[in-house]
């Protein structure tokens, strides 16, 4: 059986990326090939069991940093050689790391087509991981055989202007499971009793607490509409280094019971059905996938401006990240109307559908494996 190799970082729920690699992995009708994955050993159990119940391996190369370079190289060497003429196509979720992998796997695993992804529109978040990614991925535009991303602003970002004007470019939709996030009214009169949450607006959003998803902007606007007449409760969903951090300025705010944070769910298809708005107001993304799960439940969503604007497929605006104000009169004016059972539908016609999109690429493959 032929075998695709996926490179990714981790394979963890909470990871936008991996949940990207994951959805297209289970919509794989493999008839013809499986998809195995070299991945750091920092890995959700529960995610390893699902790829190796469905078939594939998981194998592990050691972090790649000053001190370990060497150690990474040989380890990553050793794998290619000893899987020598077993992937064809290598497709990379990981590009901090292509410069060093795409020559190793053509030179000592026989890899014919080597797939470089980029999931984002900025390397880091601290200046020198920035140079450091920079230098790595410079290279990428010129030795990958084929260039994808996830939207025509993260090819750009990655690859330079010139990028979906040559054939071996690819974009890459970060489709979803449209059955899955279908509004259901149930749900929301249930989660919203377990969540205390009566008759207010309930403003939520889903992703790691890290400086890239500007949370603390968020309790910003939540001051303000604390001080209206409706009532707004703020649910975050995700956990990350800036929790501790987040909750203090909650508490300065006297927000207490405004914002929870629900820390890592299992349940987050249920809690779209439970929010009234949707709101992500990072300073850079490449194509969040939590933006197109949030609009087929339905959701009225409210994007930062340096977030592309090909993740707004409906129901969905564009606000800057410098005028909390702003935001917050937005979310007051938003209509409760809206026919939340509509957008499925609407998403799945647009290319955002797993389930299409899943067949497309596992064509791409298999044209690759011939």
């Amino acid at each position: 059986m032929d075998r695709v190799l996926y490179i990714i970082d981790h394979l963890q729920n909470r990871s936008g990326i991996a949940s990207v690699a994951m959805n297209y992995y289970r919509f794989f009708q493999k008839d013809g090939f499986n998809v195995d994955f070299l991945t750091y050993d920092e890995n959700d159990e529960s995610l390893e069991n699902e790829v190796r119940q469905m078939g594939g391996n998981i194998n592990y190369i050691p972090y790649l940093s000053i001190k370990n370079f060497f150690r990474f190289f040989i380890s990553l060497k050793a794998f290619f050689e000893k899987n020598a003429g077993q992937y064809k196509v290598v497709h990379s979720h990981f590009p901090q790391i292509d410069l060093f992998a795409i020559p190793i796997a053509k030179k000592y695993g026989g890899v014919s087509h080597y797939i470089s992804h980029s999931h984002n529109t900025k390397h880091a978040d601290s200046f020198l991981k920035i140079v450091r990614n920079f230098c790595f991925c410079y290279p990428l535009r010129f030795i990958s055989d084929y260039r994808a991303a996830c939207s025509i602003k993260a090819g750009k970002f990655m690859y330079g202007r010139g990028f979906s004007k040559s054939k071996k470019d690819i974009v890459v939709n970060n489709a979803v499971d449209c059955s899955k996030y279908i509004f259901d009214i149930e749900k929301r009169k249930e989660l919203r009793k377990t969540l205390n949450v009566g008759d207010a607006v309930v403003v939520g959003t889903v992703g790691g607490l890290r400086v890239q998803k500007n949370y603390s902007f968020l309790i910003d606007v939540m001051k303000i509409l604390s001080q209206t007449e409706k009532k707004y409760k703020l649910i975050i969903v995700g956990e990350g280094p800036l929790k501790e951090n987040l909750e203090q300025k909650v508490k300065k705010y006297n927000l207490e019971k405004d914002v929870m944070f629900l820390g890592r769910r299992s349940d987050v298809d249920e809690l779209y059905s439970a929010m009234d708005v949707f709101v992500l107001p990072s300073i850079y993304e490449g194509l969040p996938v939590v933006g197109i799960e949030a609009q087929a439940t339905g959701l009225q969503c409210l994007f930062s401006d340096r977030i592309t604007r090909e993740v707004g497929v409906v129901n969905s605006s564009f606000l800057p990240i410098t005028d909390a104000f702003l935001w917050a009169k937005k979310i007051e004016l938003l209509n409760s109307c809206v026919d939340r059972n509509k957008s499925a539908s609407e998403i799945r016609t647009l290319g955002f559908d797993i389930a299409c999109e899943a067949k497309k690429i596992q064509s791409f493959y298999k044209e690759m494996m011939k």
